[in-house]
This record gives C-alpha cells, sequence and structure tokens, in this order.
C-alpha cells in the first residue's frame, strides 16, 4: 500500500482527489490543508507521495516543498494548482 499526503485548501478539489486515489488503486490517502501541516505530517510519516497545491494560507507549497526537501532529498511530490498564467493565453 502506497502512503499519499494530499495537500489541498480547497475541500471540494482535496476531496476528489482523495476520492481518485482511493478508487483507482491500493493507497493510504491523508488530506491536508495546509504547507506547514503537510511539513510536520510528512516528518512522522515520509509518505511515498505528495500531491502538493502552491497557493494556501498560513505556508505556500513552493517553502513547504523546500522544507520536506531539506527533510528528505528524495521525497517525491506531485505539484498541482489552478494558476492561470496570463502569458500563456495570449
Amino acid at each position: 500500500m502506497k502512503r499519499v499526503l494530499v495537500v489541498e485548501d480547497e475541500a471540494p478539489l482535496a476531496n476528489i482527489i482523495q476520492e481518485l486515489l482511493l478508487d483507482e488503486g491500493d493507497f493510504q490517502v491523508d488530506v491536508v490543508s495546509t504547507g506547514d501541516r503537510a511539513v510536520e505530517l510528512y516528518k512522522e510519516k515520509k509518505y511515498d507521495v505528495v500531491v502538493m497545491d502552491l497557493i494556501m494560507p498560513q505556508m505556500n507549497g513552493r517553502t513547504a516543498i523546500e522544507l520536506i526537501r531539506e527533510y528528505d532529498p528524495d521525497a517525491k511530490i506531485i505539484v498541482i494548482s489552478a494558476i492561470i498564467d496570463r502569458k500563456f493565453k495570449e
């Protein structure tokens, strides 16, 4: 069983990601909504994969990734974001 940490502050999106993982494979999925909680929990449980949002309250995803990688340089992190960059739309 793979352990996955989903870090997403939008509850509906976090629930969708969690349900997709649970439906598609043998995963244990934990969900948190802040970067600081993600770092704390990663250090406690050392997940196989982290699915990380970038824009969150308290600590953003970029900072959380840096801290997780300081703790575990081999951490596997998938970044997700709903950020729309206008230059890609023009």
